[in-house]
C-alpha cells in the first residue's frame, strides 16, 4: 500500500505517526494480512505469512522473487518536472523553423512559469 499524506495539513506529526501505525504495528497488519497489498515491513511479512495460511504465504514468496529481479519505482516526478517536456517541444519548433530563437525564449519562459507557479 502507498501510504502518503498531503504537505499542506495541519497535522504533520499526527498523520505521520498515522502512515507509521498503519505500516508498522504488527496488530494492524494481523488485521489487514495482505488486504491492502503486502507489507514492506519484513517483521509483519514473516508474521502474516505464518497467521494468513496459504495464500498469504504464496503472494509473501511470490514478491520476495520479485524483489530480487526488480527495482523500486520512482517517486511521483516534483513540482514543474514537465519543463523539459515543453522545453523540447519548443526546441522542436525551433527546428522546424516554425518558431525563432527569439521567440521560443519568449514562449519557455512564459509556459515554464505558469507550470512553476501552479504547483508551488
Amino acid at each position: 500500500m502507498y501510504w502518503s499524506m498531503s504537505s499542506a495539513t495541519k497535522y504533520p506529526k499526527q498523520a505521520a505517526e498515522l502512515i507509521n501505525f498503519l505500516e508498522n504495528d504488527p496488530q494492524v497488519s494481523k488485521i489487514f494480512l495482505n488486504e491492502r497489498g503486502v507489507t514492506a515491513n519484513t517483521n509483519n511479512m514473516e508474521a502474516d505469512s505464518k497467521l494468513g495460511g496459504t495464500t498469504v504465504a504464496t503472494q509473501d514468496q511470490f514478491m520476495k522473487q520479485v524483489e530480487k529481479v526488480s527495482s523500486p519505482t520512482p517517486l511521483d516526478p516534483p513540482a514543474g518536472s514537465n519543463v523539459t517536456t515543453i522545453l523540447q517541444t519548443i526546441g522542436e519548433e525551433v527546428t522546424y523553423g516554425k518558431l525563432t530563437p527569439s521567440q521560443a525564449a519568449d514562449q519557455f519562459t512564459t509556459q515554464a512559469n505558469q507550470v512553476l507557479s501552479q504547483n508551488s
